[in-house]
């Protein structure tokens, strides 16, 4: 279940978007396949920059599977960050000589 915390942190128009893709998909077909799932994946991440943890859930339980058959789709493809690029935070180490 995702919490309204959660959500907040992403932004409700941005799961606005991804329920609306997730509808299309289910207007063109009578079922979602499993390449849909990685589709999913892809427009989520195009609208949200990152895939976060709260996404990841939310797009599990909007197309019923289990997290770790997202997290396994996640890891296998190089293209998917689990954080923008602006939370990624990259130190830089000064050495004097």
């Amino acid at each position: 279940m995702i919490t309204q915390t959660c959500i907040d942190r992403v932004n409700t128009e941005q799961f606005k978007k991804i329920d609306s893709f997730i509808e299309f998909l289910r207007n063109n077909s009578n079922s979602l396949r499993k390449m849909d799932t990685l589709a999913v994946l892809h427009q989520a991440y195009r609208i949200c920059g990152a895939l976060p943890k709260e996404v990841q859930y939310y797009i599990a339980d909007k197309l019923d599977v289990s997290i770790s058959e997202i997290e396994q789709i996640i890891s296998f493809y190089e293209y998917f960050s689990k954080a923008t690029r602006s939370e990624n935070i990259v130190y830089q180490e000064t050495r004097s000589f």
